[in-house]
């Protein structure tokens, strides 16, 4: 009786690493969960969109559900993260966009030189060197 409680011990905490091992996995997600409803979406420019409606079928079962609005979150080998409307790079793998994502503006452009202009005068080093080669 003690080793048959022993073995079912072990075989919860296996299941239950198992589980905690695999809790974000689509497939898992997919057995356990069932489908939510997905809420309409509200811009700051007052434009709603029904993130539920599908604009194209899945290029394959494989892939993960895309998120509301179509928002990817690509993931490359060296930890860097970019965002994408579209299919992640080859090389990264897809992970789920997880509460907000808040997008900046980007930096302004410096400006460009103006079409005319001389250029910039020798550089220090430069000026060194002449002094050195015409002193002697």
């Amino acid at each position: 009786m003690p080793l048959t409680r022993l073995f079912v011990a072990a075989l919860v905490l296996l299941l239950a690493a198992l589980g905690w091992r695999y809790k974000d996995a689509a497939w898992a997600r997919a057995w356990v969960a069932e489908p939510a409803k997905m809420p309409q979406i509200t811009f700051d420019n007052g434009s709603v969109r029904d993130a539920g409606r599908a604009s194209a079928p899945a290029a394959s079962v494989s892939q993960m559900p895309r998120p509301p609005a179509g928002l990817r979150k690509c993931v490359a080998r060296d930890g860097s993260v970019v965002y994408t409307d579209g299919a992640c790079s080859p090389g990264s793998r897809e992970s789920a966009v997880k509460n907000q994502v808040t997008v900046l503006s980007a930096p302004p452009a410096p400006p460009a030189p103006p079409p005319n202009a001389e250029p910039p005068g020798p550089s220090l080093r430069e000026k060194r060197m002449e002094q050195i080669i015409h002193n002697q």
